[in-house]
């Protein structure tokens, strides 16, 4: 047999070779994008009949999930990995999108964080419905009410509200409903409907679709991803923590199950 390189060397004596988290950080801050870091506390809106967030809650938007502006931040974050695939499904195309990057030494994720990179836009598609329930004092009869396991009286539901899921929308680009009595498709004007600054949709009166029809609403605001379906990843060697590594899906891909 030839001679090797190694033949005759004693690999053991060679001293350890270790990554420096230092180093590691250094990496992210230098080759890494700038980002705001929203870190997440669960809303207290939970209702007690059914323990989950209040779909009107003013607070969360019915997420489930604070960001209050004292957990926020600016950050350089590592992208690491983009997936933006389609798959199809039963009900059609579903599209997905994920990022997993590395965050600095000293931040820790946790699940329901939100990350917004610089400079990236989300354009988003969302189906709202026009409430169509008899509402007196912001509280429907008790008649459309809902009866709840254990209790003998029926439980008011409040009004449904209707609010775009992602936050600081930039630029309404299409409002489409059906208009029944025309039998014909119709793009709202701007005049025709108001956005808060919370996301909330308004009609103007005599506008838009009828009560419990629905329409789509074609919009731009910065992206956000969310921590969700799995824990970030806290990395260590020998015996030396490394900056955390975490999974984020768009807001705009996660069911509501995902942000509760």
């Amino acid at each position: 047999m030839g001679s090797g390189i190694l033949d005759g060397v004693n690999v053991g004596a060679f001293p350890g070779i270790h990554f420096n988290p230092e180093e590691y950080t250094s990496l992210i801050l230098n080759h890494g994008s700038g980002a705001e870091y929203r870190r997440s506390v669960t809303c207290p809106c939970a209702r007690i009949e059914t323990r989950q967030a209040a779909m009107g809650c003013k607070f969360c938007r019915g997420l489930g999930l604070l960001y209050p502006e004292d957990l926020r931040g600016p950050t350089i974050v590592l992208d690491s990995s983009r997936s933006a695939t389609n798959k199809w499904a039963a009900a059609g195309v579903l599209p997905s999108g994920t990022i997993q990057v590395s965050f600095p030494i000293g931040v820790i994720p946790a699940i329901g964080d939100m990350l917004l990179p610089d400079e990236e836009v989300h354009v988003v598609e969302e189906t709202l419905w026009r409430d169509d329930r008899a509402v007196d004092g912001n509280v429907v009869r008790l008649d459309r009410a809902r009866m709840v396991p254990g209790r003998d009286d029926p439980v008011p539901q409040r009004a449904a509200v209707e609010r775009l899921l992602y936050p600081d929308t930039t630029e309404i680009e299409r409002v489409t409903y059906i208009d029944e009595a025309r039998d014909a498709m119709v793009a709202a004007r701007p005049a025709d409907y108001r956005v808060a600054a919370d996301g909330t949709f308004t009609w103007a009166a005599g506008r838009g679709p009828e009560p419990g029809k629905a329409y789509t609403v074609r919009y731009r605001a910065p992206a956000a991803y969310i921590v969700h379906s799995s824990a970030p990843v806290f990395r260590q060697e020998a015996s030396t923590g490394m900056p955390y590594k975490a999974t984020l899906g768009r807001l705009d891909r996660l069911s509501a199950d995902d942000l509760r």
